[in-house]
């Protein structure tokens, strides 16, 4: 299998020279570990779990006359954090201009930087706001030692990745990014699943010999576009239903 090693543009966060955390004031500040979640979420932890989420660090913070609530969540390896940011990426105005993958709408900056999902949502949605946000994330987050995912070969045409690629661990993620995927996944043992939005293509990798070809059965063979020894690459079936807007509309 080929894969694409993330090359984003490299841009030294020089607007963060000069800022410190000093410069923040922190209004409210929780941390939820592992199956805790469920204390901070009414619905949706359970497909954080299924990323393999650890930890969630949550603040609430004044900076430079501007509200924000930073949630930064630590998951089990970067592919689960690009994986749940990829499942929360919609109708970015500005996507993958930094070395890390982000997501920039009307109220919310969004990033996956190693194993960390990070968003910043802004009350006011100014550009001042918007700028910020870029300066908090730098402030908060190690950008420069992360460890990058590979993404599949096939993948690396959906310029941007994010709101295009996404990443699937299980039925839950699948049901949220394509559930029309879920009748030939239905028994199917699988490590990971690339999802291509704009190509409406997707990359399956079965557990085993058993299992790959239990799923070569099971699909039309006008939808097979490629078998490898690991993985097979195929054209998704009809989508069902669509899910284009994000927790804050957009």
């Amino acid at each position: 299998m080929k894969y694409f090693f993330l090359t984003l543009l490299s841009l030294l966060p020089l607007f963060a020279v000069g800022q410190s955390l000093s410069d923040i004031t922190i209004e409210k500040e929780r941390t939820f570990v592992g199956t805790g979640l469920y204390g901070f979420m009414n619905g949706g932890s359970d497909l954080y779990l299924e990323y393999g989420f650890e930890k969630l660090t949550t603040r609430d913070i004044k900076y430079k006359d501007e509200k924000y609530t930073i949630d930064i969540y630590e998951m089990s390896s970067p592919e689960n954090a690009f994986g749940i940011y990829s499942l929360h990426t919609f109708k970015c105005m500005r996507a993958d201009t930094l070395r890390f993958f982000n997501c920039l709408s009307a109220y919310q900056y969004q990033a996956a930087i190693g194993n960390k999902y990070v968003s910043i949502v802004f009350q006011s949605g100014s550009n001042k706001a918007k700028r910020n946000a870029d300066e908090l994330l730098y402030l908060y987050v190690d950008t420069l030692n992360m460890k990058r995912i590979a993404l599949p070969l096939e993948m690396t045409k959906e310029i941007p990745y994010s709101s295009s690629i996404k990443y699937l661990k299980g039925n839950l993620s699948i049901s949220n990014a394509q559930p029309s995927l879920l009748k030939w996944i239905e028994g199917i043992s699988f490590s990971d699943i690339w999802l291509a939005s704009k190509s409406n293509t997707v990359i399956i990798y079965p557990t085993d010999d058993k299992n790959m070809a239990k799923l070569i059965e099971r699909i039309p063979k006008e939808n097979i576009l490629k078998i490898e020894d690991k993985y097979i690459y195929l054209k998704c079936p009809k989508k069902e239903d669509s899910n284009d807007t994000g927790v804050f509309g957009f």
